[in-house]
This record gives structure tokens, sequence and C-alpha cells, in this order.
């Protein structure tokens, strides 16, 4: 059985807390037990009770959170819809949830094929505000009707079409953040000279330049040596994207960071244009590992997508009302089967 931790009752420090910030946020402060039980799981195992609830209705309520949870020396942690897998969005933290308010499209510019957007707009609803361009954003998780954008760069989301268009790391552009002392910045692709002239900051931004820049010095051989040198590598801190101080982007640092390093609000995110025509194979199989080494000869035909369903996966739908009668594609009774675009 999950247990859930829960910490000690609210202690006076939390309410001066609770207090500080409802004076300072505009959005919603949520500090009751069921809001905190709510919030205390997503699609994971794990249960943590956070110690409040903050739900932000713009840029601002997010800085003043950060700051005010700094000065208390209480961590902050962003939610967008809790689809993670890992506990990503549980903790006994102070949770931001972006999913309410911030989720509008701002702007879609469809001649050099990007969007701008706020972090609590989902995927499949961002692909229909883009879909009269004739452009969407690539990253297909299985769980694109709930999955946040922000969620997407927190986790460095990709699904079946990444061996076309990579993570969503390689559709990111710029983004608009908010560091831990609740300071606002943007992080986008610069120069140079750019690049020597905000190292000379006293700022936390400079800070984190100057810091960026010496751990990727650092860190060079090792990230050459030991980094994985595979298609969907998403666990861990992007060192390897900020080798390069010519092409320094730490927005590319914070894709997969989950939510440890700063509070997105807006992203500048690359589109691609939708193909104008699909077509689909279902391979049957009669056992897994037949399927696993077709997947092998299926990526040397250079296809859009292979995506694999399993015993369980085929057992379970037809077994289900709904689902059965959707499963006349089907020849026979196989185990597995892959599903190639």
């Amino acid at each position: 059985m999950t247990k859930t931790f829960r910490p000690p009752k609210m202690s006076s420090s939390s309410a001066d807390l609770e207090a500080d910030l409802r004076a300072a946020v505009g959005g919603e402060v949520r500090f009751d037990d069921i809001t905190r039980q709510m919030y205390s799981t997503d699609a994971s195992l794990y249960r943590i009770e956070p110690v409040g609830v903050v739900i932000p209705r713009d840029s601002s309520d997010v800085q003043a959170v950060l700051e005010i949870a700094g000065q208390n020396n209480v961590s902050v942690l962003p939610r967008g819809g809790g689809t993670g897998l890992s506990g990503q969005t549980v903790n006994h933290s102070v949770v931001l949830d972006f999913s309410k308010y911030m989720h509008d499209v701002l702007e879609i510019n469809q001649e050099e094929q990007w969007v701008r957007t706020q972090p609590g707009v989902t995927i499949d609803d961002l692909n229909r505000q883009a879909r009269h361009t004739g452009l969407f954003f690539t990253s297909d998780p299985s769980t694109s009707s709930r999955a946040n954008i922000g969620g997407a760069m927190g986790n460095n989301s990709c699904g079946a079409h990444s061996i076309v268009y990579g993570k969503t790391v390689d559709q990111v552009l710029g983004m608009k953040v908010v560091l831990s002392d609740g300071s606002a910045t943007v992080f986008e692709q610069i120069s140079t000279g750019l690049l020597e002239s905000k190292m000379k900051s006293e700022t936390l931004e400079g800070r984190i330049y100057n810091q960026v820049n010496e751990i990727a010095r650092r860190s060079a051989a090792a990230v050459e040596e030991r980094y994985p040198k595979i298609l969907r590598r998403v666990g861990g801190y992007n060192i390897d994207l900020v080798q390069n101080p010519e092409m320094l982007n730490i927005a590319k640092l914070i894709v997969g960071s989950e939510g440890t390093l700063v509070a997105v609000t807006e992203a500048k995110l690359n589109l691609e244009p939708i193909p104008k025509v699909k077509g689909l194979a279902v391979l049957h199989f009669t056992d897994i590992s037949s399927a696993m080494e077709a997947t092998v000869a299926t990526l040397e035909q250079d296809p859009d997508a292979v995506e694999h369903m399993g015993q369980m996966i085929i057992s379970q739908a037809r077994q289900s009302l709904g689902f059965s009668r959707e499963l006349t594609f089907l020849d026979g009774d196989p185990t597995d089967i892959l599903v190639v675009e």
C-alpha cells in the first residue's frame, strides 16, 4: 500500500509564510489540509504533502513566491499536469500550479515557425491553436492531452516521433524565467560578446553564467567520455548542450531539470510543418523477442514513428467494452504489435 509522507502540522512559521504569500500574490494561496492532500501525489506512486500551494495568475505572482520562499528557506516546486511517473511534482515544498491561469498561447509566428506560450497550456491545446498555420509542436508523449508545456520542458519529454523530431530540448529556442531570488530574466542563445558582458554582472544571473561556463569547462572531458550517445537520453542535466560558449543557450540546460533550477513563465518553441500525408503499418508478432528484433530492422527504413504494444495492453483492450470493438484491425491473436508510421 502506498503511504503518504505527512509532515508535522502547520507551524507558526508556515502560517507566517502563508500570510506573507497572501499579501503579495494576486492568485490563489492554499495551505488547507484538503488542498495539500490533493497535491501530495501525481501520476507516480509517491505521496508527499507540500507546504502549501500557490496558483499564480501572472509572472509577478511567480516572482513574489520565489522571493518570499527564498527568504523563508522553503523550496518551490513548479507543477503542470502532474503526469510524470517519477514523482517530479511532489515534495515538501510550495507547489506552483501553472495549469489554471497561466495557459495562454501568446503568439504564433507562421513565417519563422515558432510559438510563444505560457507553461500551463497542454500540448494538445497548443497544437489545436497552431493547426490553422499548418504547424505543430513535435513532442508527443502519450499524455499530451493532459501534459503541460512546462512539464514537457521540465522532463525533456518526447514520444514516438522523437526519431524524426528529437526531444523537447531540440525545440526550445528560449524562455522567460524567475530565478531563486525572485528576479526575472530571459535565457536564449547569446553571442560571445553578450556572454562576456553578462559574466561581469554581479547579479544572480551573472553568477549563473559564470558558474555554468566553469562547470562546462571542468566537465568537458567527462561529458565527452561518459554521457550516453543515445537518441532519447532525458535523465540528468544537459551539461553537454552548454559546452560551446560561442553558442550558449542556458535554456537548453533548464530543459530536463525537472523544476530544480528556475520557474519558467514563458517559452519560445520551434514549430514544424504538419505532414500532408501519412502511412501506417501494423506488424503482428507472437512473442516480444521477435517484436524487439523487428524494431531494429524497422528503424533501418527511416520511419517517422515506431510504437510497441505488448500482450498486457492488447489483453486489457480485448476485455474492455469500449476498446474491444476498435481492435478489428488485428489479424488473429498476436501477443505484440509494432505500429509503424
